[in-house]
């Protein structure tokens, strides 16, 4: 008898709670059924190939990424790759490993570099670059061709930030472009000391945890900074829905300053 997939139709329409469906213990939070936003991803490396596996996980079903870079060995421990993906494009091998797991997710690939293509169409734009003129590039282009919502993540050695803004608004437009410093100003890091597993999975989870809030919620955090060294967080007030306090926003302010300068001299990101 052939094996009925759990995201097959007959599945998820069982009557509910049914305990064969996949996203049963989810639902609460987010339902496939009710929100299927079509996002990009630029960059399928030690950020974007986590957050594409883990929007599939979700249930997002439409899902396209850019990367014109091939899989290397040092990028094993780092990303979903697997030694059988070595020379492979990044883009079709996170499409296999995406097709291994057997989940519905409609993975396209792009295997080019993003140079200010057509984003129309496209709820969320998801910058998992590593250079500060790629995401200054992918911003503007966001901005310019009006994508409702850019979620972007950075890694500087175990400090991480992750910033979800509205390309529309004047205020987030504002302080997205604070952050974006010439590639020359970046403190480089050494090979050995670049990325870890556990820094990339953690941004990957808080740039998805950014795109389940905005589409199911409307709700967003602009800026959030932290090291996972220390594990001690800097965030900013969210945005729509209830908002802090003006006394616990302005406490958030001062801790947001501190925060983004002890990052830059410790990462430079």
């Amino acid at each position: 008898m052939k094996r009925v997939s759990p995201f097959s139709p007959r599945v998820l329409n069982e009557a509910f709670p049914s305990p064969n469906n996949p996203y049963l213990r989810q639902l609460d939070f987010w339902n496939p059924a009710r929100h299927n936003p079509h996002v990009l991803v630029v960059g399928a490396g030690g950020i974007g190939s986590w957050v594409v596996v883990q929007l599939a996980k979700l249930g997002v079903s439409k899902i396209t990424v850019y990367d014109a870079d091939h899989v290397s060995p040092h990028n094993l421990s780092t990303t979903v790759y697997r030694p059988a993906d070595i020379g492979k494009l990044k883009v079709e091998a996170l499409v296999g490993a995406v097709r291994r797991m057997e989940l519905p997710a409609e993975i396209r690939s792009r295997p080019v570099i993003y140079k200010g293509q057509s984003l129309r169409g496209y709820d969320v734009v998801i910058s998992a670059v590593d250079s500060m003129a790629a995401r200054k590039l992918l911003f503007q282009e966001a901005r310019r061709q009006k994508v409702p919502f850019y979620v972007d993540g950075r890694i500087g050695g175990e400090n991480l930030r992750v910033y979800a803004v509205r390309p529309s608004g004047r205020k987030d437009a504002r302080l997205y472009r604070s952050t974006i410093v010439p590639d020359s100003q970046a403190s480089e890091l050494p090979c050995t000391g670049q990325q870890i597993s556990d820094v990339n999975g953690m941004t990957a989870s808080l740039i998805v945890r950014a795109v389940r809030k905005w589409v199911a919620e409307r709700t967003y955090v602009p800026e959030v900074i932290t090291t996972m060294k220390t594990l001690q967080f800097v965030i900013a007030p969210s945005q729509g829905g209830r908002r802090a306090q003006p006394q616990v926003r302005t406490q958030r302010r001062r801790q947001l300053r501190r925060g983004r300068a002890s990052h830059r001299a410790r990462s430079g990101v």
